[in-house]
């Protein structure tokens, strides 16, 4: 028997507003990196996220500790445009008004 060796490719794939998704779900990279980052192991991320498989998250995991910096580059965009777009509901919606309001009130209990 002759092993098999080819290359297996993390499955994720970004959808249009540049959120990464992996496995063929809902899940992005965003979610699994943050679980890494608290050291979850790929057996408790399948625990805690079913709708993905035990080998999807090990090749995600080998993706993440092979190619650091973009993960991390990823993730500091994401996060940014994140904070930009929360900043703009904030201020079109007047929400940072109100959460002033009630932080005020709380104060004066």
């Amino acid at each position: 028997m002759t092993l098999q060796t080819a290359a297996d490719f993390p499955p994720m794939v970004a959808d249009s507003d540049g959120a990464v998704r992996v496995g063929g779900t809902r899940i992005t990279l965003d979610v699994l990196a943050a679980h890494f980052e608290a050291g979850a192991t790929p057996e408790e991320v399948v625990e805690q996220l079913d709708a993905l498989s035990l080998a999807d998250v090990y090749l995600v995991r080998g993706y993440c500790l092979r190619r650091p910096d973009d993960v991390q580059e990823y993730l500091r965009a994401r996060s940014e445009r994140a904070e930009r777009i929360r900043a703009q509901i904030e201020s079109e919606s007047g929400s940072a008004e109100f959460v002033g309001e009630i932080l005020a009130r709380a104060g004066e209990e």
